[in-house]
């Protein structure tokens, strides 16, 4: 596993976790085409690419914590 297949595949993970949860467009028309106008906005753009890089940064922090946990497994281990 190499460091941009690692980049690459978080940074998908951020794009599925963002369209997950802004993509469905709400049920009542009215609220329905509102939110259609908003996201053929720059600033929906703007906030989209933002909360990609959020996602991604706790994505990152989660995986390195997972990692330190292993570390720390692997450490024990070799000490029993």
């Amino acid at each position: 596993m190499t460091e941009d297949f690692l980049k690459n595949a978080i940074q998908n993970e951020a794009i599925l976790k963002f369209n997950s949860k802004w993509s469905q467009a709400p049920e009542d028309e009215h609220a329905r085409m509102a939110y259609q106008k908003l996201k053929n906005t720059p600033e929906f753009d703007e906030f989209t690419n933002a909360m990609i890089e959020c996602y991604s940064k706790e994505i990152t922090s989660n995986v390195l914590h997972s990692l330190e946990g292993v570390r720390r497994l692997i450490r024990d281990a070799g000490e029993e």
